[in-house]
Protein backbone atom coordinates (compact mmCIF):
# COMPACT_ATOMS: atom_id res chain seq x y z
CA UNK A 1 0.00 0.00 0.00
CA UNK A 2 2.07 3.13 -1.39
CA UNK A 3 -0.17 5.47 -0.02
CA UNK A 4 -3.67 6.80 1.60
CA UNK A 5 -6.95 6.95 -0.38
CA UNK A 6 -7.72 10.97 -1.19
CA UNK A 7 -10.55 11.77 1.42
CA UNK A 8 -12.65 14.63 -0.26
CA UNK A 9 -13.15 18.18 1.07
CA UNK A 10 -16.41 17.88 3.06
CA UNK A 11 -18.02 18.77 6.08
CA UNK A 12 -17.54 14.92 7.58
CA UNK A 13 -14.01 15.57 6.49
CA UNK A 14 -13.92 18.95 8.59
CA UNK A 15 -15.60 17.16 11.15
CA UNK A 16 -12.61 14.67 11.73
CA UNK A 17 -10.00 17.10 11.58
CA UNK A 18 -11.71 18.82 14.22
CA UNK A 19 -11.78 15.67 16.16
CA UNK A 20 -8.36 15.00 15.81
CA UNK A 21 -6.71 18.63 16.26
CA UNK A 22 -9.29 19.59 19.04
CA UNK A 23 -12.23 22.08 18.13
CA UNK A 24 -9.38 24.77 19.22
CA UNK A 25 -7.45 24.32 16.78
CA UNK A 26 -9.65 22.46 14.28
CA UNK A 27 -9.97 25.60 11.53
CA UNK A 28 -6.41 26.11 11.59
CA UNK A 29 -5.43 22.12 11.34
CA UNK A 30 -8.06 22.26 8.16
CA UNK A 31 -5.54 24.22 6.64
CA UNK A 32 -3.03 21.60 6.75
CA UNK A 33 -2.34 19.59 4.51
CA UNK A 34 -4.47 21.02 1.72
CA UNK A 35 -2.41 18.66 -0.64
CA UNK A 36 -0.83 15.06 -0.01
CA UNK A 37 2.86 14.60 1.90
CA UNK A 38 5.39 13.27 0.52
CA UNK A 39 6.74 10.81 3.36
CA UNK A 40 10.28 9.80 1.89
CA UNK A 41 12.17 6.36 2.41
CA UNK A 42 16.06 5.19 1.58
CA UNK A 43 15.26 1.77 1.46
CA UNK A 44 13.67 -0.23 -1.06
CA UNK A 45 10.09 -1.88 -0.93
CA UNK A 46 10.23 -4.38 1.84
CA UNK A 47 13.11 -3.11 4.16
CA UNK A 48 13.31 -2.24 7.26
CA UNK A 49 12.25 1.95 6.98
CA UNK A 50 9.94 1.16 4.60
CA UNK A 51 7.75 -1.61 6.90
CA UNK A 52 7.79 1.44 9.43
CA UNK A 53 6.29 3.96 6.66
CA UNK A 54 4.06 1.85 5.40
CA UNK A 55 2.27 0.98 9.11
CA UNK A 56 2.11 4.46 9.84
CA UNK A 57 0.38 5.10 6.78
CA UNK A 58 -2.15 2.04 8.01
CA UNK A 59 -2.70 3.67 11.04
CA UNK A 60 -3.15 7.17 9.79
CA UNK A 61 -5.05 5.74 7.24
CA UNK A 62 -7.21 3.28 9.69
CA UNK A 63 -7.67 6.07 12.59
CA UNK A 64 -8.81 9.00 9.46
CA UNK A 65 -6.03 10.98 11.19
CA UNK A 66 -5.32 13.18 8.09
CA UNK A 67 -7.47 14.65 5.25
CA UNK A 68 -4.91 14.11 2.47
CA UNK A 69 -3.05 10.94 1.83
CA UNK A 70 0.63 10.39 3.13
CA UNK A 71 2.42 8.88 -0.10
CA UNK A 72 5.22 6.34 0.56
CA UNK A 73 8.39 7.29 -2.00
CA UNK A 74 11.10 4.85 -1.92
CA UNK A 75 14.39 6.16 -2.91
CA UNK A 76 16.85 3.65 -1.76
CA UNK A 77 20.00 5.12 -0.21
CA UNK A 78 19.98 6.66 2.63
CA UNK A 79 23.04 9.11 1.25
CA UNK A 80 20.57 10.52 -1.71
CA UNK A 81 17.55 10.37 0.01
CA UNK A 82 18.77 12.37 3.50
CA UNK A 83 20.32 15.05 1.28
CA UNK A 84 17.35 15.29 -1.03
CA UNK A 85 14.76 15.43 1.95
CA UNK A 86 17.07 18.26 3.98
CA UNK A 87 17.05 20.27 0.65
CA UNK A 88 13.34 20.50 -0.03
CA UNK A 89 10.94 23.02 0.88
CA UNK A 90 9.83 22.93 4.99
CA UNK A 91 6.32 23.35 4.50
CA UNK A 92 5.44 20.23 5.48
CA UNK A 93 4.72 18.59 2.10
CA UNK A 94 7.70 16.39 2.72
CA UNK A 95 9.19 14.20 5.35
CA UNK A 96 11.21 11.53 5.95
CA UNK A 97 11.91 8.03 7.98
CA UNK A 98 15.52 8.89 9.96
CA UNK A 99 16.21 5.97 12.25
CA UNK A 100 19.51 6.17 14.23
CA UNK A 101 21.28 6.24 10.77
CA UNK A 102 20.34 9.84 10.37
CA UNK A 103 23.45 9.92 12.93
CA UNK A 104 26.13 7.84 11.75
CA UNK A 105 24.74 9.17 8.08
CA UNK A 106 25.76 12.24 8.88
CA UNK A 107 29.36 10.90 10.36
CA UNK A 108 30.14 9.02 7.20
CA UNK A 109 29.44 11.58 5.04
CA UNK A 110 31.94 14.10 7.06
CA UNK A 111 34.81 11.01 7.19
CA UNK A 112 34.26 10.59 3.30
CA UNK A 113 34.28 14.71 2.60
CA UNK A 114 31.38 14.00 0.79
CA UNK A 115 28.81 17.64 1.57
CA UNK A 116 25.23 17.08 1.66
CA UNK A 117 23.80 16.53 4.78
CA UNK A 118 24.25 17.12 7.92
CA UNK A 119 22.20 16.46 11.46
CA UNK A 120 22.29 20.03 12.67
CA UNK A 121 20.15 20.92 9.02
CA UNK A 122 17.29 18.90 10.21
CA UNK A 123 13.69 19.22 11.99
CA UNK A 124 13.63 16.02 14.29
CA UNK A 125 9.68 15.07 14.15
CA UNK A 126 9.11 12.66 15.91
CA UNK A 127 10.54 9.23 17.86
CA UNK A 128 8.30 6.30 17.47
CA UNK A 129 10.24 3.84 18.72
CA UNK A 130 13.52 2.28 20.33
CA UNK A 131 15.00 -0.95 19.10
CA UNK A 132 18.15 -2.68 20.53
CA UNK A 133 20.75 -5.38 19.55
CA UNK A 134 22.15 -8.53 20.91
CA UNK A 135 24.55 -11.00 20.19
CA UNK A 136 23.64 -13.95 18.95
CA UNK A 137 24.99 -17.49 18.52
CA UNK A 138 24.10 -20.92 17.09
CA UNK A 139 22.05 -23.22 19.33
CA UNK A 140 25.01 -25.53 19.49
CA UNK A 141 27.67 -23.02 20.01
CA UNK A 142 30.07 -23.95 23.27
CA UNK A 143 29.52 -19.95 23.95
CA UNK A 144 26.92 -20.27 26.66
CA UNK A 145 26.87 -16.67 27.77
CA UNK A 146 29.10 -13.33 27.16
CA UNK A 147 31.65 -13.87 29.05
CA UNK A 148 32.37 -17.54 27.17
CA UNK A 149 32.82 -15.44 23.90
CA UNK A 150 35.09 -12.68 25.54
CA UNK A 151 37.17 -15.52 26.99
CA UNK A 152 37.93 -17.50 23.69
CA UNK A 153 38.27 -14.03 21.73
CA UNK A 154 41.26 -12.55 24.16
CA UNK A 155 43.01 -16.37 23.90
CA UNK A 156 42.62 -16.10 20.30
CA UNK A 157 42.61 -12.47 19.07
CA UNK A 158 41.72 -12.09 15.76
CA UNK A 159 40.53 -15.58 15.36
CA UNK A 160 36.54 -15.41 16.47
CA UNK A 161 34.19 -14.13 13.34
CA UNK A 162 31.54 -11.58 14.26
CA UNK A 163 29.50 -10.81 11.83
CA UNK A 164 27.46 -7.87 10.97
CA UNK A 165 25.93 -4.94 9.00
CA UNK A 166 28.04 -1.77 7.57
CA UNK A 167 31.79 -0.75 8.79
CA UNK A 168 30.52 2.29 11.15
CA UNK A 169 26.96 1.24 11.91
CA UNK A 170 25.32 -0.23 15.27
CA UNK A 171 26.68 -3.48 14.96
CA UNK A 172 30.28 -2.67 14.08
CA UNK A 173 30.31 0.38 16.57
CA UNK A 174 28.75 -1.52 19.43
CA UNK A 175 31.58 -3.90 19.16
CA UNK A 176 34.52 -1.79 19.20
CA UNK A 177 33.49 -0.74 22.45
CA UNK A 178 32.85 -4.10 23.49
CA UNK A 179 36.21 -4.69 22.57
CA UNK A 180 37.67 -1.59 24.27
CA UNK A 181 35.77 -1.76 27.50
CA UNK A 182 37.00 -5.77 27.70
CA UNK A 183 40.15 -6.45 25.73
CA UNK A 184 38.88 -9.19 23.78
CA UNK A 185 39.77 -8.76 19.56
CA UNK A 186 37.34 -10.42 17.01
CA UNK A 187 37.18 -10.48 13.52
CA UNK A 188 34.47 -8.47 11.67
CA UNK A 189 32.65 -9.60 9.32
CA UNK A 190 30.51 -7.32 6.93
CA UNK A 191 27.49 -8.01 5.18
CA UNK A 192 24.94 -6.35 3.33
CA UNK A 193 21.72 -7.63 4.78
CA UNK A 194 20.54 -9.36 8.05
CA UNK A 195 19.10 -12.41 5.67
CA UNK A 196 22.54 -12.86 4.92
CA UNK A 197 24.31 -12.38 8.02
CA UNK A 198 21.95 -14.98 9.84
CA UNK A 199 22.80 -17.41 6.62
CA UNK A 200 26.42 -16.85 8.12
CA UNK A 201 25.84 -17.96 10.60
CA UNK A 202 23.57 -20.68 10.67
CA UNK A 203 26.34 -21.94 7.91
CA UNK A 204 29.41 -21.99 10.24
CA UNK A 205 30.73 -19.17 8.40
CA UNK A 206 30.67 -16.73 10.92
CA UNK A 207 30.61 -17.65 15.28
CA UNK A 208 28.97 -14.56 16.45
CA UNK A 209 25.99 -12.21 15.17
CA UNK A 210 25.24 -8.74 16.16
CA UNK A 211 21.41 -8.46 15.12
CA UNK A 212 18.86 -6.50 16.32
CA UNK A 213 16.15 -8.82 17.48
CA UNK A 214 13.57 -8.92 14.57
CA UNK A 215 16.56 -9.65 12.44
CA UNK A 216 17.03 -13.23 15.08
CA UNK A 217 13.22 -13.69 15.73
CA UNK A 218 12.32 -16.40 12.86
CA UNK A 219 15.30 -18.68 13.58
CA UNK A 220 14.84 -17.80 17.41
CA UNK A 221 11.44 -19.20 17.41
CA UNK A 222 13.19 -21.72 15.17
CA UNK A 223 15.04 -23.01 18.03
CA UNK A 224 18.21 -22.60 15.72
CA UNK A 225 20.01 -19.54 17.41
CA UNK A 226 20.18 -17.94 20.85
CA UNK A 227 21.05 -14.53 22.29
CA UNK A 228 23.90 -14.33 24.64
CA UNK A 229 22.87 -10.41 25.54
CA UNK A 230 20.95 -7.35 24.54
CA UNK A 231 22.57 -4.18 24.35
CA UNK A 232 19.29 -2.42 25.89
CA UNK A 233 19.50 -0.54 29.42
CA UNK A 234 17.07 -2.67 30.49
CA UNK A 235 16.45 -6.69 29.38
CA UNK A 236 14.28 -6.51 26.21
CA UNK A 237 10.44 -7.56 27.33
CA UNK A 238 10.69 -9.93 23.79
CA UNK A 239 13.90 -11.32 25.43
CA UNK A 240 12.81 -11.42 29.37
CA UNK A 241 15.78 -14.55 29.70
CA UNK A 242 18.21 -12.42 27.89
CA UNK A 243 20.77 -10.36 30.27
CA UNK A 244 21.93 -6.78 29.33
CA UNK A 245 25.39 -5.72 28.93
CA UNK A 246 25.51 -4.60 31.49
CA UNK A 247 24.20 -7.31 33.86
CA UNK A 248 27.30 -9.19 31.97
CA UNK A 249 30.03 -6.06 33.22
CA UNK A 250 30.16 -4.88 30.16
CA UNK A 251 28.85 -0.89 30.76
CA UNK A 252 27.92 -0.28 27.12
CA UNK A 253 24.56 0.77 25.87
CA UNK A 254 22.78 0.61 22.27
CA UNK A 255 19.61 2.06 21.96
CA UNK A 256 18.97 2.63 18.60
CA UNK A 257 15.59 4.69 17.51
CA UNK A 258 13.13 5.10 15.03
CA UNK A 259 11.93 8.34 14.08
CA UNK A 260 11.34 10.95 11.29
CA UNK A 261 12.46 13.64 10.04
CA UNK A 262 12.03 16.83 7.92
CA UNK A 263 13.84 20.00 6.11
CA UNK A 264 15.54 22.48 8.77
CA UNK A 265 12.98 24.96 9.89
CA UNK A 266 9.37 23.32 9.06
CA UNK A 267 6.46 25.46 9.15
CA UNK A 268 5.55 25.46 12.81
CA UNK A 269 2.06 24.64 12.13
CA UNK A 270 2.57 21.50 9.73
CA UNK A 271 5.10 20.80 12.13
CA UNK A 272 2.27 21.14 15.27
CA UNK A 273 0.22 18.59 13.03
CA UNK A 274 2.70 16.28 12.16
CA UNK A 275 3.97 15.28 15.77
CA UNK A 276 -0.14 15.28 16.72
CA UNK A 277 -0.52 13.04 14.08
CA UNK A 278 2.42 11.11 14.93
CA UNK A 279 1.60 10.80 18.64
CA UNK A 280 -1.54 9.25 18.05
CA UNK A 281 -0.62 6.86 15.92
CA UNK A 282 1.94 6.06 18.62
CA UNK A 283 -0.17 5.53 21.02
CA UNK A 284 -3.03 3.51 19.22
CA UNK A 285 -3.02 -0.52 19.74
CA UNK A 286 -3.06 -0.61 16.22
CA UNK A 287 0.80 0.51 16.22
CA UNK A 288 1.54 -1.76 18.99
CA UNK A 289 -0.29 -5.38 17.28
CA UNK A 290 0.47 -4.04 13.61
CA UNK A 291 4.35 -2.76 14.35
CA UNK A 292 5.83 -2.46 17.94
CA UNK A 293 5.31 -6.62 18.77
CA UNK A 294 5.68 -7.68 15.09
CA UNK A 295 9.26 -6.41 15.35
CA UNK A 296 10.17 -6.75 18.92
CA UNK A 297 10.62 -2.79 19.49
CA UNK A 298 9.32 -0.21 21.94
CA UNK A 299 6.98 1.92 22.14
CA UNK A 300 9.16 5.13 22.89
CA UNK A 301 7.34 8.53 21.49
CA UNK A 302 9.60 11.85 21.61
CA UNK A 303 9.42 15.13 20.14
CA UNK A 304 10.16 18.58 20.51
CA UNK A 305 13.28 19.59 22.55
CA UNK A 306 12.95 17.02 24.49
CA UNK A 307 14.05 14.80 21.37
CA UNK A 308 16.57 17.25 20.43
CA UNK A 309 18.54 17.07 23.28
CA UNK A 310 18.43 13.27 23.49
CA UNK A 311 19.25 12.63 19.81
CA UNK A 312 21.90 15.63 20.07
CA UNK A 313 23.59 13.46 23.02
CA UNK A 314 23.36 10.39 20.84
CA UNK A 315 25.25 12.11 18.20
CA UNK A 316 27.98 13.12 20.22
CA UNK A 317 28.44 9.39 21.31
CA UNK A 318 28.87 8.42 18.08
CA UNK A 319 31.06 11.31 17.01
CA UNK A 320 33.50 10.60 19.49
CA UNK A 321 32.95 6.63 18.78
CA UNK A 322 33.86 7.43 15.51
CA UNK A 323 36.59 9.55 16.63
CA UNK A 324 37.85 7.04 19.34
CA UNK A 325 38.36 4.40 16.31
CA UNK A 326 40.00 6.19 13.61
CA UNK A 327 36.55 6.61 11.26
CA UNK A 328 36.66 10.18 11.96
CA UNK A 329 39.72 12.59 12.27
Amino acid sequence: MGSLRLVRYSLSSLVIAALVFGAAGGAVAAQYPVKPIDFYVGSAPGGGSDIMARNVVAVVEKLKLLPQPLVVINQPGVTKTYPHVARKPADGYTFCIGNENILTTDLQMRAQNVPGFSFKDITLIARLALDTNTLTVRTDSPYKTLTDYLNDAKKRPGQVKVGGSDIGGVDDTMLLKIEQATGAKGTYVRFKSGGESMAALLGGHVDILAANPNEIAAQLEAGKVRPLVVTAEQRWKYLPNTPTLKESGVNVVVNPFRGTFGPKNMDPEALRVLREVLKRVSDSKEWEEMYLTKHMLLRAYLAGPEYDKVAAEEYKWWEDAYKQFGLLK
